[in-house]
């Protein structure tokens, strides 16, 4: 089965789960088709990439990184993706002999479907966050181009059954409603041994692109609370600043609450990302609704990152997040944007013993091994493919 997958941007290191997802799903070819590409380690020998005719006349190259992007390729991207694109997907979707059609953000899809409505072949659709409720918010107009979708699409997916509900809310119908839970490639030989902890002592650690629905000022208030009876802890802040002005006022908190002795912040990890994470001893990503709507519609992949090393973690109940993270089990939550609860569990991993924090330690590696093996996942997506496509 030839499926073709649609992105506005083919792939920044954050999206690591979604080439995960198209590298392990069975008996499929992966055909990528996007106005804009980054030459990293997802631009997979194993798929076909489709390049705008546009590209190749004028001689653009791939970007090499991810993160800058000049004004002339930003002009070519919107001409890629507002009138090039419209045209020639048409005749690759014949050409290459397409099966199905995968549109990765509910953006990507709607942008598209005049051009899949006239090629009659199913149409599958995945949410991931932003595309939920926020999308809606700042661009009112997608409520139109939303219950075309639902009408259109045969199938789309979720990662959890938040985002069933939101969108069933909206109006899909529930058949066409489905869970494909993004996960982790699985190895035994791979995974950590359960960490240790001294009592009265706990480095935290938050990995996420900073934006207001990743929490990361509600991180650093609970922290500067906790901090004035538990001295013996740092927090490390790893991620893109995506937003520069929550950025700005991240770092004006910290400064504002004297927290420079104890508060470091890094640029994204790009090396062994796993590894960086397995110095810590505690992972802490308490994700909120925006004042616009934004959020994370599942749960951030990197949670089960942080499980997988070991990591016990500190989080909210926010969307899917509760089934990512087990509350009292694999870590503690919060209700969204709630400092004291916050406060209160960055106080309990602190003082903390061994025996009880080797117990949660235990916990998430057995729980990202039984429920977030991304084989699992990429069968279930598969078993869609055909059930649509009738191939």
């Amino acid at each position: 089965m030839r499926v073709l997958h649609l992105f506005d941007k083919y792939l920044n290191t954050t999206m690591n789960w979604a080439h995960l997802l198209m590298s392990e799903t069975p008996e499929t070819e992966v055909v990528v088709a996007a106005p804009l590409y980054v030459r990293n380690r997802f631009y997979n020998p194993r798929f076909e990439f489709v390049h705008s005719p546009l590209n190749q006349i004028l001689g653009i190259s791939d970007l090499k990184d991810e993160w800058t992007i000049s004004w002339f390729q930003t002009f070519i991207f919107k001409l890629n993706k507002h009138f090039v694109f419209k045209y020639f997907l048409k005749k690759l979707i014949k050409h290459k002999k397409i099966d199905v059609v995968h549109a990765h953000f509910a953006n990507v899809a709607c942008h598209y479907l005049p051009v899949l409505k006239s090629l009659n072949l199913p149409l599958v659709v995945s949410f991931y966050g932003y595309d939920y409720e926020h999308l809606l918010f700042i661009k009112p107009h997608y409520k139109v181009l939303y219950a075309r979708l639902f009408e259109q699409a045969a199938a789309i997916i979720c990662e959890g059954e938040h985002g069933v509900q939101l969108l069933h809310d909206m109006g899909c119908a529930r058949e066409k409603l489905h869970v494909v839970k993004l996960g982790l490639k699985i190895n035994k030989s791979l995974i950590v041994n359960v960490k240790e902890k001294k009592a009265n002592q706990l480095t935290l650690v938050q990995a996420a692109s900073f934006l207001p629905k990743k929490g990361i000022i509600y991180t650093i208030k609970a922290f500067a609370k906790v901090l004035k009876t538990c001295p013996n802890m740092h927090l490390t802040l790893v991620g893109e600043r995506a937003d520069s002005d929550y950025y700005d006022s991240i770092v004006a908190l910290i400064a504002e609450e004297k927290l420079s002795d104890f508060v470091d912040i890094k640029d994204f990890v790009k090396s062994d990302f796993n590894a960086f994470l397995s110095q810590y001893d505690v992972f802490i990503h308490p994700s909120c609704y925006s004042d616009a709507r934004d959020c994370e519609g599942g749960a951030p992949i990197v949670l089960l990152n942080a499980q997988s090393q070991g990591l016990p973690i500190i989080s909210t109940t926010h969307c899917d997040i509760p089934s990512e993270v087990l509350h009292g089990q694999t870590g503690l939550l919060s209700p969204e944007k709630d400092v004291d609860s916050l406060a209160k569990n960055i106080g309990l991993f602190y003082t903390m013993d061994n025996v009880e924090y080797q117990w949660y330690s235990k916990n998430t590696i057995q729980h990202v091994e039984n429920e977030y093996d991304i084989e699992k996942s990429a069968k279930v997506l598969a078993k869609i493919y055909k059930n649509i496509s009738g191939v």
